[in-house]
Formats: C-alpha cells, structure tokens, sequence
C-alpha cells in the first residue's frame, strides 16, 4: 500500500502545518475556509492508513467534535437571534478530532478555552475594549490548543497518549 510507506512525522506535519495556517488565518481575517478545514479532515482520514491508528476512536472523535460544537454554534443562533460563531468552527473541530481520536477532545476545547482567555488578557493588557459583542478567533484557540495537546501527548516521553486518554 502507497500510502504505509508514507512517515508517519511527516503525516503529523501535515496536520500540524494546516494548523498553523488556519489559526492565522482566523487571527488576521476570523475566517476559517471549508477547503482548508475539509482538507484537515480528509487528511486525518488519510492518516489512519499510514499512523496505524485507532479507526473508531478517529471516526467518532470527528463525529463528535463537529455535532457537538456545531449543536453550541446552532443552539446560540436559536436562543440570541444572531450568530456567535462561524461554520468553520465546527469543521474544524471535527477535523482535529479525525486525527486525534475523540479521547483528545476535551483536553483540545479545555486548552482552547485556556489560550482564550490569555487572548482576551493580552488585548486588555494592550488596552484593547472587550466586551460581550468582542469577536474572538475561536479556530485559532482550538488549532493552537490541538497543537499543545498532540506536541504533551506524543513528544513528552512520560505523558503517553494512553496517559491522557485514561479518563
């Protein structure tokens, strides 16, 4: 098979590169393309034929990621009148949980909250308003913290991803 001969570093550094450039893109511009975030998800597929990885924890960490923000992004619409988060939010939670497995998920959204709220004290450091209506790169939160979260997992010899998913 082509695709088994394929390094699994540099499988990971796909992952890692569309990372990097989509929380960049949702810092500049709060926007999150669906090419790009389809791409992480079609390549976290992919990932599994070459990383060996656990098929159904992958299948229901995208599963999950995507419904479950995607039910917050359409419950605010419902109960506000008017969007609090953008469609790519949810696709690409749902990619970080295709490659990751659903046991990541909530150390991802735990951390992406956490680089969040030191988004939100660096703009008030630099005397930046924030305030209910401030827009917040909820995409760049959760790729910054997927990032964290793989890098603690699978390159810090004493926290095994087994370690983290024992919950």
């Amino acid at each position: 098979m082509l695709l088994a001969r394929v390094p699994a570093d540099l499988v990971w550094a796909v992952f890692g590169w569309l990372l990097l450039l989509l929380a960049a893109l949702d810092l500049r511009h709060y926007w999150l393309p669906q090419r790009l975030t389809v791409l992480l998800a079609l390549s976290g597929i992919a990932a599994l034929f070459t990383t060996h990885g656990d098929v159904a924890a992958s299948l229901i960490g995208g599963a999950a990621g995507f419904l479950g923000l995607e039910a917050v992004r359409l419950g605010y619409r419902a109960l506000r009148g008017r969007e609090g988060m953008g469609g790519g939010d949810p696709l690409l939670l749902g990619g970080i949980g295709l490659w990751m497995g659903w046991q990541a998920l909530p150390f991802v959204v735990i951390v992406a909250s956490l680089v969040g709220f030191a988004l939100i004290a660096l703009w008030k450091l630099r005397g930046v308003e924030v305030g209910a209506a401030t827009r917040i790169p909820l995409g760049a939160c959760l790729a910054i913290a997927a990032i964290g979260v793989w890098a603690a997992a699978a390159r810090v010899p004493f926290v095994p991803l087994a370690l983290l998913y024992a919950f």
